[in-house]
């Protein structure tokens, strides 16, 4: 299969990007993996090579002909590999992270391609990037030292719901003294929304 890696290290070389994480992947795995999806509509089905692109955290499959597609969100309950299992929560696979009580917390990473096409375009004037035209390939490094910033988005489930990790978000869903819990731990210093840590000890309080 063809591979990108000459092309991407020569326009990533000249990047520098700040954000949480970086990545030289395009995908959650290195190489393409064996994995069970199972359907919104009830259905199973054992995927010989599959893998999670950052670009959304949505599901790629390769077919028989060695083509990469995408799998419509809509249509996915979830997916199990052999370390994790994804579940879909909005239209991103999400894994489980951590676990309070009856809450779990699950992360979905997604490449920031608002920041990498800005980065681009300030170091090379290219503004357009389509991260789909890279998908003809199964493996690619490119080094530790270049790569695509790498955001985490958490989910929290509540009340038999996912709520996106958010203080609007999971006001909505919080009586008031739930409210007034949530607030005070805000308003401690260090605590960050996409800190795992600090939305454990959120969950904590407000459990």
């Amino acid at each position: 299969m063809r591979r990108l890696a000459f092309l991407l290290a020569s326009l990533l070389a000249v990047i520098s990007i700040h954000a949480q994480g970086i990545t030289p992947k395009l995908t959650v795995y290195p190489s393409f993996r064996p994995a069970t999806v199972y359907t919104a509509e009830g259905k199973k089905t054992r995927v010989p090579l599959a893998n999670i692109f950052l670009k959304n955290s949505g599901l790629l499959y390769l077919n028989d002909k060695g083509t990469v597609l995408e799998v419509n969100p809509r249509t996915l309950l979830r997916v199990d590999f052999s370390d994790c299992t994804y579940f879909r929560i909005d239209s991103v696979l999400a894994c489980p992270v951590d676990t309070v009580g009856s809450m779990v917390l699950y992360r979905a990473r997604v490449i920031d391609v608002n920041a990498y096409r800005q980065a681009v375009k300030n170091s090379k004037n290219i503004t357009s990037l389509d991260l789909s035209s890279m998908l003809s390939y199964t493996t690619i490094d490119l080094g530790e030292e270049e790569g695509f910033p790498l955001v985490p988005v958490y989910y929290i489930s509540l009340d038999d719901r996912f709520v996106l990790a958010h203080e609007r978000h999971l006001k909505r869903h919080l009586d008031r003294e739930h409210r007034r819990r949530m607030e005070g731990l805000l308003s401690q210093p260090g605590f960050s929304w996409t800190d795992e840590t600090s939305l454990v000890r959120l969950m904590e309080a407000i459990r």
